[in-house]
Formats: C-alpha cells, structure tokens, sequence
C-alpha cells in the first residue's frame, strides 16, 4: 500500500513539472490520480494534501490546483503562506476561496502580507476583496516592512494605487514620502499623476527634494508633469533646478526647464552657463 501511495504522489509531482500541453492531454488521467489519492489518504495520514496544493499554487498549475482541490478539498488547511502564493500568482480562483472561506488567520500582520502579495501579483479582484472585508480594520505593516502603497508604488500598479488611495487608509506621504519618492522612480507618467492628483501629495515637499530627483533621473515626461503643476516653482533657491541640470549635463531636463517662464539661466552672474562650459551642452544652452 505505501509503494501505491508514493507511485501516486510521483504522478501528481510529475504534473506540477509537465508543461502546460501535457497536462491538457492528461486531465482526466489527472483527475482520476487525484481522486485515488484522496481515497489512500484516509489511510495513509504522512500523505498531506496542503503540500500538494501549496507546490502547485507556487508553480501556477491551475488544473492541479483545481483537480486537488475538487477531490481534497476539505482536507487542505489554507493558511498565510497558501493565500499569498495564490495571491502572488494572481490565482484568484483560489484566493476566492481561502478569503470567503475565512479560516485563514489574517492577525498579527496576516492582513498586511497578503495584500502585499495580491498588489505584487496585480491581482485586482484580491484587492478588493481584502479592501472592503469588515473583518479587517487595518493593513499596518510588519516591523521594518514597506507599507502597502509603496508597494504598489514601486511595483508601478497604476490601477491598484488609485484603489489604496481612495480607501483612505494608506497615506502617500508616510516615511517621509517614499510612496511618491517610489512612483517617481519608476518614471511611469500614469502612475505619477494619479498620485499628484492625490491633495496630499506636495511636489515641493522637503524642499524640493522629489523635484530635483526627477531632474536627476532624466525622466522628460514626468519633470513636465511637475512643471505644470502650480505648486511647483523651478526658479526657487535662485534658479538651483536649471543651474544643476547645466551642471551636470543634462540637456533634454534643461531644455523642458528653459521653457517655463520663471526660469533664468542668467541669475547667480550666469552661473548656469558658466557650469555648461564644463560639459557640451553649451551651445544648446546659449541657443535657448
């Protein structure tokens, strides 16, 4: 009888590794194994469904994931670790599941894990769902951990931020604003507006520091969008934007600078071009 039950699992592992044709032409060979598993287990307690179903949630095998569960199903204990591989792999068929199931321990941080693993699997439906649970009242990170929407920030989900943001309960301007220090990084325009549009938010924040990074990163598109915005003024400091973009080379930053009306490259006795005479950009900041 053990020998069945190993020739058994041997076959349900040799479906996690088999490529996504295999499996299709051996389904219901697949279903069959299942369900004979699910029989010897009764009788054979070292045989643990929630391994199985865990190692092919990990390996995003939706027909093993599904066959396991349609057979042993109450027999597999999800737990965290379960929930947010589901959650990761944006498996949401299974997430579902688990969440509605409410068995799976969400205290002492639970809640937060797995909402971080449904943002890094951009799994939308997830989100929701954990956003509108009663049962959960708060999403505070683990100790030395990133809150939610830095996540989402630095992982570029446009989508799931703007979730985060109307939900209230994330601030964009946590740990000194590094959910919008994040966003910028990225230089995803979509991203960066729609926390610009958050009334949180302050592009001019820490003295400019987030605006002088764009500058830096030589991010067009998104130093234009701080351009823009009126709380953002490039001459302050006397004119430090456009004298560190010619500083330090950085042409296609400079020409967006120079076409904003408060910008002088001629204050500080025409530092900004005296620093461009050390590059070669001079000529085009002459030009300008």
């Amino acid at each position: 009888m053990l020998n069945t039950n190993v020739y058994l699992m041997r076959r349900i592992v040799a479906f996690c590794y088999g490529s996504t044709e295999e499996i299709e032409k051996t389904r219901n060979s697949l279903y069959s194994v299942c369900k004979q598993w699910r029989d010897k287990f009764r009788l054979h307690l070292w045989v643990h469904p929630t391994s199985a179903y865990l190692k092919s949630v990990m390996m995003k095998n939706k027909i093993l994931a599904r066959a396991l569960w349609d057979y042993s199903g109450d027999l597999i204990k999800p737990g965290i670790g379960i929930l947010r591989a589901a959650c990761v792999r944006n498996m949401w068929h299974h997430a579902e599941k688990m969440l509605l199931d409410g068995n799976v321990d969400m205290s002492r941080g639970g809640a937060y894990k797995v909402l971080c693993a449904a943002v890094l699997g951009d799994c939308t439906q997830a989100v929701e769902f954990l956003l509108n649970d009663c049962r959960i009242v708060s999403f505070k990170p683990c100790k030395g951990q990133k809150d939610v929407l830095s996540v989402g920030c630095q992982s570029g989900r446009v989508a799931i931020v703007e979730k985060l943001l109307k939900d209230g309960r994330f601030d964009p301007t946590c740990d000194n604003n590094y959910p919008f220090l994040q966003a910028v990084m990225t230089q995803n325009v979509e991203l960066v507006k729609c926390l610009l549009q958050d009334p949180r938010i302050d592009p001019s924040m820490q003295n400019n520091f987030v605006f002088f990074s764009v500058i830096d990163d030589d991010c067009d598109a998104v130093l234009e969008l701080f351009l823009k915005d009126p709380r953002v003024d490039p001459s302050e400091d006397e004119n430090l934007a456009v004298i560190m973009a010619s500083g330090e080379g950085k042409l296609s930053a400079l020409e967006c600078l120079l076409k904003h009306p408060k910008v002088d490259p001629g204050d500080q006795d025409n530092l900004a071009i005296e620093m461009a005479s050390e590059t070669d950009i001079l000529p085009s900041l002459i030009a300008c």
